[in-house]
């Protein structure tokens, strides 16, 4: 049966001929969000007396995204804004009197741009109080346009810049060691006649450096192979160590005297250790499933025969008003094995949030299953799968848990209310 033929009459209405399609001239507020599936969703809406006036949107994906969208944006008219934060995936599907089962996401995906359009209207009004009474003219919040939404604004203020600058100053505040900054993805270096392509704008980690008082440790030129390798598990800069990239990163790694100014501030962990102020480190994770694996063909020596077990993997939890929040980096021992630990670590109490990389990007589908169903069992709140996750698990995971998973992506900002005092946990080095 074909998409067309699966839905209400409501929905294929929507399909064809969408309402509030369109940006709007003059906004409010303004938000683009991309879902798991690869579709973008664009919202505008204008606000007047604490009511949405109007609100139209946009979208690059399938008919089920157009009509998704344009029922978010039917709902939203006329309502309190407060109300208009209250709608939900489910109240988006009622009102399209249903989606076919695999297109239930772009529901989420118009529900969730909806309220990013709203959050960064209430933004842009916070801000434009609190500058009211500021005399720094010089502050970047100053020279945002009138009609830039936060996402144009964030693009144009060089939003790696900004992420790295506020990543210093918290390392600062929690009196963290900062080693140095790496400038990413710092021009192309032209195969054919090494000419150096700047296809981004370059200079902002020395500035950055500069202005935070920390070293520059290196430029690393963009190159395909450095993904290529990074997926199939083989040091780049093993493969390809004469390459412009190969020899950035070995300056980098050389950089001794940087490190060495700092080397009496490094603290190594072998057990879960507290860092501070009830931020916990888990320490290496036990592997006790017999689904889960690193995730891939990674080696130690640079002609691919000794596995790397990756046993340095780690991941960061804080206990929350709401329950343990854990933050993954890759998930290597196997994210169910780290959920797990967590638990034993924090006495057992429930896991509310669950964000990072899970690594299963090349996972098979028997381990993409276990998974779901554990993390189903474990009944976690908010679930945000990232970067090493994987497309097609992540639209996995989106599907089996729709009401669980929120967006995740470059510049997202999700704030808990801090337990105070910590709990003890089991085991924990302070």
């Amino acid at each position: 049966m074909s998409t067309e033929q699966a839905v209400s009459a409501k929905a294929l209405e929507r399909f064809q001929r969408p309402r509030n399609y369109g940006p709007l001239d003059q906004w409010d507020g303004h938000a683009r969000v991309t879902g798991p599936c690869g579709d973008t969703m664009e919202f505008w809406l204008k606000v007047v007396d604490r009511r949405i006036a109007q609100v139209s949107f946009i979208t690059d994906g399938c008919g089920p995204s157009r009509a998704a969208g344009s029922m978010a944006t039917e709902l939203a008219t006329g309502r309190l804004v407060k109300e208009a934060l209250q709608i939900e995936q489910r109240d988006v599907l009622k009102a399209l009197r249903g989606l076919p089962k695999e297109s239930e996401h772009c529901a989420l995906l118009a529900a969730n741009t909806l309220k990013a359009a709203i959050r960064d209207c209430q933004q842009r009004r916070q801000t434009a109080q609190q500058c009211g009474e500021c005399s720094k003219t010089e502050c970047s919040s100053k020279q945002r346009g009138a009609d830039e939404s936060e996402q144009d604004f964030r693009d144009r203020q060089a939003l790696a810049i900004a992420d790295v600058r506020r990543s210093v100053s918290f390392c600062e505040k929690v009196s963290m060691p900062v080693v140095g900054i790496i400038e990413n993805m710092s021009g192309l270096v032209c195969p054919h006649c090494g000419g150096q392509i700047d296809l981004f704008k370059t200079g902002g980690g020395e500035s950055l450096a500069q202005e935070m008082g920390v070293p520059l440790l290196g430029r690393i030129p963009l190159d395909p192979q450095i993904v290529t390798c990074g997926d199939g598990g083989i040091p780049y800069i093993h493969r390809f160590a004469d390459s412009p990239a190969g020899r950035a990163f070995a300056e980098v790694v050389a950089c001794e005297q940087a490190l060495n100014r700092r080397r009496g501030h490094l603290v190594l962990t072998e057990e879960p250790t507290a860092v501070f102020n009830g931020l916990m480190v888990t320490g290496p994770v036990p592997r006790v499933t017999e689904f889960e694996d690193t995730g891939g063909p990674f080696f130690l020596d640079p002609q691919c025969r000794i596995p790397d077990p990756i046993v340095d993997d780690r991941a960061v939890f804080f206990e929350s008003t709401q329950g343990t929040v854990v933050l993954l980096g890759c998930a290597h021992a196997g994210v169910i094995n780290t959920l797990r630990y967590v638990r034993h670590l924090n006495g057992d109490r429930p896991i509310h949030a669950v964000l990072g990389g899970m690594h299963l990007i090349g996972a098979s589908a028997q381990r993409l299953k276990r998974t779901i169903d554990e993390l189903r069992d474990m009944e976690i709140d908010c679930l945000s799968p990232a970067h090493c996750t994987g497309r097609a698990a992540t639209a996995a995971l989106w599907d089996a848990l729709p009401g669980q998973c929120i967006p995740y992506h470059v510049g997202t900002q999700v704030e808990f209310d801090l337990l105070t005092p910590s709990p003890s946990l089991t085991g924990v080095q302070s």
